[in-house]
């Protein structure tokens, strides 16, 4: 008799950019393209003017356009769950291995400039789908925190030459990819910020 399937194990992850928290639940073992797909509709719901606004601790207002793509949101989780300030690696099909360069003149084994070993598509089609493409996968935990941002147009510009093999690996060896380069806008509050500053200092005391 065939056995029914198990039940979906649902996390609720909390995704950030700036001051602003969306709560999503997933599967634990859903591609990050459909959760980044579900970001974006909640973004928009939430964001009717499709401008996600914010502020620097120093009170300086930001803005985020949303974009049109999902593909164009990056995604990140703590280099350190237990500190915020750790700063944050990219998950997703972001985490791509460095490519090996195979030297044109002196064969394989080398490294420099010449040509990948694998295509870029080939390196990206070992992740989608793969272990590493989900919460789970990615070493993500039930009521984990995930940063996001969306792509600048050179980045994009950069991901589409590398899908279409067009990217010069001197470029990649120079710049990177340039996703992690930009930075992670999450700020987290304080226990001030949180409780106040009497019950934050009550609460440090006990």
């Amino acid at each position: 008799m065939p056995t029914a399937n198990p039940p979906a194990r649902v996390w609720c992850l909390r995704f950030k950019l700036n001051r602003t928290t969306i709560l999503l639940h997933t599967d634990a073992q859903q591609t990050f393209s459909s959760i980044r797909s579900e970001l974006l509709t909640a973004l928009k719901s939430t964001n009717p003017s499709r401008i996600l606004t914010g502020t620097l601790r120093d009170g300086t207002p930001v803005s985020y356009p949303l974009p049109e793509s999902a593909e164009d949101i990056a995604l990140a989780k703590p280099a350190d769950i237990n500190d915020a300030s750790a700063g944050w690696e990219a998950i997703g099909d972001d985490a791509l291995d460095e490519l090996d360069f195979e030297d044109e003149s002196t064969g394989a084994g080398s490294k420099g400039k010449g040509k990948a070993k694998a295509t870029p598509q080939q390196k990206r089609a070992s992740k989608s789908g793969g272990v590493n493409d989900c919460p789970q996968g990615a070493g993500l935990r039930d009521g984990g925190v995930v940063a996001f941002r969306f792509r600048s147009a050179e980045e994009k510009g950069r991901r589409r030459r590398l899908a279409e093999g067009s990217l010069d690996v001197d470029e990649i060896a120079r710049d990177g990819m340039g996703d992690d380069a930009v930075g992670w806008d999450v700020i987290v509050p304080t226990m001030e910020e949180t409780y106040g500053e009497e019950d934050a200092a009550a609460a440090r005391v006990g």
